[in-house]
């Protein structure tokens, strides 16, 4: 899925980009997309501060991105549009409004 960030500064914490969720009729399904609810959680897909990615899944377990050592490899380095991008960060918006589009395969 495609998303799209606002600047760094903008942000304070963690933005939960994507989650599955698993519930009963019974449940009240008014609170599954706050960030604190967690008890239906699957799992979910977060952006951190950081610029890297965090996957979390339902029994505690964390998978999160790792930046690209080598810039020159990377197969997207040339058609970004900032030099300085680097695999496995996310894209801010940058100060002349452009950037921020990211894009997620699960």
């Amino acid at each position: 899925f495609w998303y799209q960030l606002p600047k760094a500064s903008d942000v304070s914490g963690e933005i939960v980009l994507a989650r599955r969720t698993l519930a009963s009729e019974d449940d009240d399904l008014s609170k599954l997309c706050a960030a604190s609810e967690t008890d239906s959680l699957l799992w979910e897909v977060a952006a951190l501060p950081s610029g890297r990615l965090e996957f979390r899944a339902s029994g505690g377990a964390t998978l999160l991105s790792e930046p690209t050592k080598d810039l020159q490899s990377s197969a997207l380095s040339s058609i970004t549009e900032s030099p300085k991008t680097n695999d496995g960060l996310v894209s801010w918006k940058r100060e002349d409004g452009l950037g921020g589009g990211n894009h997620v395969c699960l």
